[in-house]
């Protein structure tokens, strides 16, 4: 407002602020001046004057306070926007470097779980291109590099799925040479540099916002303290008229204006007058509110900021060009056991205990992407090792630096982002290893092991394989299939069984199959494949295992040459024992007829001439019957030995006691005149034919009771035990003549005898047959004695003889 030359006060023709006129008896402010009548101005007009003219400048500045204060939270949502797209732009440059990251493990490893990232990172990528789009709509500059950033990024993409499907679909050496074309690279760096170039604006934005806001709150302090001391001066001036009615609340404005001035913005102007000053009052508080509003909102956003900064896993430092540290957040010291230092860039590497990545050589000082950051230079996935006093152990850190830039453009510092790569390092070092020692494992075995893809295309064989494959390294295995190693028939068999276990889903077990060697020598093996399935269970290839059974398949068919030559063989001896058979009834009839008409023609010579014959010609009639009757018994014996080897066995649950006590029965008669003690013990329950277990017993238990002939009193004993080995043993134990240990071989041979026929008759025969039937039914004999010491006889019969 400025005074005209009428002397009345007239509004600034470029005001654009109106303010609300005072009740009462007074007129608006506008183009006219406050009279009561008109004519020359009274004093109380020119009170009126000096009272309202303060008021006036009181309302405007109050007026272009609230206008200020209006514009601060626009001016907040301004920056909070340009705030929103710079982590845009931060987070597309993570997605960029984890897509990158993903598609170069998965090349490298072949490991599908890298593919998860990959989508993830692809994916959004897209939508923070989306959101981009949106946010800098108003931004021709950003629409247009938003574009290029687009395109890069589809064709980064582009490039990245190539790289998948070169290793899916050629191997590792197609994908790697794709990779050392430095597309890729030249793609991200694109990329990157675009992201750089939108970031650079955005900052620009950033500082022009927040200068914005900064000068409109200056210049509603500015506004609020130059234009209460204005009207101070006004009002002191016409304080000695209005002093009543005006001091008081223009001191408390004033009292306002120097507490908002000074930054107390919860101050308050206590005032509830409905005149131009309580107007004015109520402006005041609007405008502190206001500005109260703003700066608590702009504080929170600087809150937000340094919580994310605090609370992230990820150290953040910030230094000035000098290299002396401004921000260090928790994580930071966190990671590096170590707070900021006073020292300079050059201390850096000591002090920090910095090391190139083979954790011996010093990191050069210049080199760390602080240091590089601070002159200006940016740096990606810089990989450090870091070890000192504090961190004994060592940790490895991923780093990444910016520099940083004023509005101006002007280089203020630099800024570094890392992470504690230790964990994953330790990880992939270990998961190296398991896979190098499972590699080792699978390279020992004899057997060949593959594992196939859905296509029947190898992923993996081991050593064995690859020597019958004729392959000299696992890279030339990866991707072909068994029609490049194998002839077209047997390619086609082996892929035949590949799509059974594909297509059902179950494992295919020692299927016998054929193969060749790179020198064509034909060989068989055993396959055995199972399906191999992802977290989801879908069928993604299948595993085999090999087994070489030539030599079981050369086995298999001696032994059947062998079982047919038995056959034959058989066959051979059946007609041969049916021939024996016959020869043994010719000697049963045909010998022992002969035999006894010697035997009785000598007996009645002996009857008829006996009183005419001498001594010795009756002694040699006498050895002729007897030679003749002993040769008699030797044929019966012969040819129950015989028998026994062609007779049927009847098994059937045999109580050995019985038989035991029915044979000494038996015996009794050839015991007459005899002192002879029997101990018959507990016998078990056996499966056994019945004649020859007798058979058996009787031989056993008469020659015990023929060689204790000598002893006054014979002691003969049939008992059992249970063997170790799970046989029933039976024994026959007595004290007569007994034999040397050293020909116990011969007492189960057939007309083996170790005592003269005058000492003990018999033909040798009894104990050959006790051996054949304890044969047959599975068990086995022996015997211990010694001379004039007893002998002990056993048999021994399989456990599973012994009834239940």
């Amino acid at each position: 407002m400025v005074v005209g030359p009428d002397r009345c006060l007239q509004p600034m023709e470029a005001d654009p602020i109106a303010v609300t006129p005072p009740t009462g008896p007074a007129r608006a402010l506008g183009g006219s001046c406050w009279y009561e009548g008109g004519g020359v101005m009274t004093v109380t007009n020119k009170v009126r004057t000096g009272f309202a003219f303060p008021l006036v400048i009181l309302a405007i500045v109050g007026a272009v306070s609230w206008r200020n204060a209006v514009q601060i939270p626009e001016t907040v949502r301004w920056v909070e926007h340009t705030l929103k797209v710079l982590e845009i732009l931060r987070d597309s440059t993570a997605s960029l470097s984890e897509l990158e990251y993903a598609t170069r493990s998965y090349i490298l490893t072949g490991e599908r779980q890298y593919l998860e990232p990959y989508r993830t990172a692809e994916t959004k990528l897209h939508q923070r291109v989306r959101e981009l789009r949106g946010l800098t709509a108003d931004n021709p500059n950003q629409q247009r590099r938003l574009d290029e950033f687009a395109e890069a990024v589809g064709q980064r993409i582009a490039v990245a799925k190539h790289g998948i499907e070169l290793r899916d679909q050629q191997g590792l050496d197609a994908a790697l040479e794709s990779v050392r074309s430095g597309l890729g690279n030249r793609l991200g760096e694109r990329t990157r540099m675009i992201v750089r170039q939108m970031e650079d604006e955005e900052n620009q934005l950033l500082d022009q916002r927040q200068r914005r806001s900064q000068a409109n709150a200056k210049a509603a302090i500015s506004v609020s303290g130059y234009g209460t001391l204005v009207a101070f001066l006004f009002v002191s001036f016409a304080s000695v008229l209005i002093a009543s009615h005006i001091t008081g609340p223009v001191g408390r404005l004033v009292e306002a204006a120097e507490q908002i001035g000074s930054g107390a913005l919860d101050y308050r102007v206590a005032m509830e007058s409905q005149d131009e000053l309580g107007v004015l009052a109520k402006a005041f508080n609007g405008m502190a509110a206001r500005l109260q509003a703003a700066q608590k909102e702009l504080q929170h956003q600087t809150n937000i900021l340094e919580s994310v900064l605090t609370s992230i896993d990820d150290g953040v430092v910030v230094a000035d060009t000098a290299g002396r540290f401004l921000f260090f957040n928790p994580a930071a010291e966190r990671i590096l056991q170590m707070g900021p230092t006073d020292s300079g860039p050059g201390d850096w590497t000591e002090r920090y205990g910095c090391f190139l990545p083979d954790a011996k050589t010093p990191y050069p000082p210049g080199d760390l992407p602080l240091a590089r950051a601070i002159r200006g230079e940016s740096s990606d996935d810089v990989e450090i090792f870091v070890r000192h006093s504090g961190l004994p152990q060592g940790a490895w850190l991923m780093l990444t630096g910016r520099p940083l830039k004023g509005e101006d453009g002007a280089l203020r510092g630099g800024v570094v982002v890392f992470n504690d790569t230790t964990e994953r390092r330790h990880a992939q070092e270990a998961l190296t290893k398991e896979r190098n020692l499972l590699r080792t494992l699978i390279d020992q075995l004899p057997e060949y092991i593959f594992v196939k893809d859905a296509q029947s295309g190898y992923l993996l064989a081991n050593a064995a394989l690859m020597r019958v494959q004729g392959i000299a390294s696992p890279e030339k295995v990866v991707g072909r299939n068994d029609f490049d190693f194998f002839p077209n028939e047997l390619a086609e068999r082996y892929r035949a069984g590949d799509q059974v276990v594909l297509g059902s889903g179950e494992a295919l077990v020692d299927q016998e199959e054929p193969i060749v060697d790179p020198a064509g020598n034909p060989a068989w093996i055993s396959t055995t494949k199972v399906p191999l399935r992802d977290a989801g269970g879908s069928i993604i290839g299948l595993v085999g295992i090999c087994h070489d059974i030539t030599e079981r398949r050369q086995t298999q068919e001696m032994i059947k040459k062998l079982n047919e030559d038995l056959r034959l063989r058989a066959l051979e001896l059946e007609t041969v024992n049916k021939e024996l058979e016959a020869f043994s009834y010719s000697v049963s009839h045909d010998l022992k007829a002969p035999l006894r008409h010697i035997d009785g023609f000598a007996e009645l010579l002996v009857n008829s001439a006996g009183p005419i014959l001498d001594e010795r010609s009756r002694r040699y009639l006498n050895t002729i019957s007897h030679s003749a009757k002993r040769l008699g018994q030797l044929i019966d014996d012969l040819l129950v030995f015989s028998r026994m080897g062609r007779a049927e066995m009847r098994a059937t649950r045999l109580p050995l006691e019985q038989l035991a006590r029915d044979a000494v029965r038996e015996l009794d008669p050839d015991a007459q005149g005899r002192i002879v003690s029997w101990t018959i013990g507990a016998l078990p329950l056996v499966q056994g034919d019945p004649a020859m277990m007798r058979l058996v017993i009787d031989n056993l238990l008469s020659n015990a009771l023929k060689y204790t002939r000598t002893r006054a009193q014979a002691e003969i004993e049939i008992g059992s035990r249970q063997d170790p080995s799970g046989e029933v043993v039976i024994f026959v134990r007595d004290n007569g003549a007994g034999f040397d240990m050293q020909y116990a071989h011969k007492l189960f041979g057939v007309f083996q005898r170790l005592h003269s026929t005058k000492e003990f008759e018999g033909t040798g025969v009894g104990l050959a047959n006790v051996r054949r039937i304890i044969h047959r039914h599975g068990g086995r004999t022996w015997a211990e004695g010694a001379v004039d010491g007893g002998a002990t006889f056993y048999f021994s019969l399989p456990k599973f003889m012994e009834a239940a």
